[in-house]
């Protein structure tokens, strides 16, 4: 199954294995099987609103609030919270920066030939013609046998990124990726 309108949510929910269930299972399969809901980190929460404002740039002006603080501890934002929850509430900052890498990213004419006409959000669900194993790849951006996966980095040095790189295993989720989209295709 491939499919552009399955929500977030729902990919996140649906059985079959990801990427970062194999990161899981590198560290033990005892760490797959026993896992705990994860609750997203204040980076996670903003590199979800870096791609909603790339991708998704009607969702981002719908969904994401932009409180004229600098701080999460102002009084403004703390009621904005409440109401909308921290996901989807930014400061000034926060949106400052969010639109300055987007900015940036749109800068780019190989990323807006890319972005152009492109899919986004796109999940795969097959099956793993070897083990059987029902699998997921859910990606940032799908033009005709192109993908492209947003990440954002600290750090931009070659040796830097080299060992964002080898931490977070995109060099797995490439090859997961590249599988995922082989076997929907056969």
């Amino acid at each position: 199954m491939i499919t552009v309108d399955l929500s977030n949510k729902d990919y996140h929910a649906h059985h079959a294995i990801s990427k970062s269930g194999l990161d899981l299972i590198a560290r033990s399969p005892a760490h797959y099987r026993y896992r705990a809901p994860k609750e997203p980190s204040r980076a996670m929460e903003i590199g979800t609103a870096i791609h909603t404002a790339l991708l998704e740039p009607d969702r981002y002006a719908a969904e994401y609030v932009i409180v004229d603080c600098e701080t999460r501890t102002a009084s403004v934002y703390k009621e904005a919270v409440k109401v909308h929850g921290s996901e989807r509430v930014l400061t000034r900052s926060e949106a400052d920066k969010i639109a300055g890498m987007s900015e940036s990213v749109l800068g780019n004419i190989h990323a807006q030939a890319i972005l152009k006409n492109a899919d986004t959000e796109v999940s795969i669900i097959t099956k793993d013609p070897v083990t059987g194993v029902d699998v997921k790849a859910r990606f940032d951006v799908l033009q005709s046998m192109r993908s492209l996966d947003l990440k954002k980095t600290q750090d931009v040095r070659p040796d830097a990124f080299a060992k964002s790189i080898a931490n977070y295993r995109y060099m797995v989720q490439a090859a997961f990726y590249s599988d995922a989209y082989r076997d929907w295709e056969t």
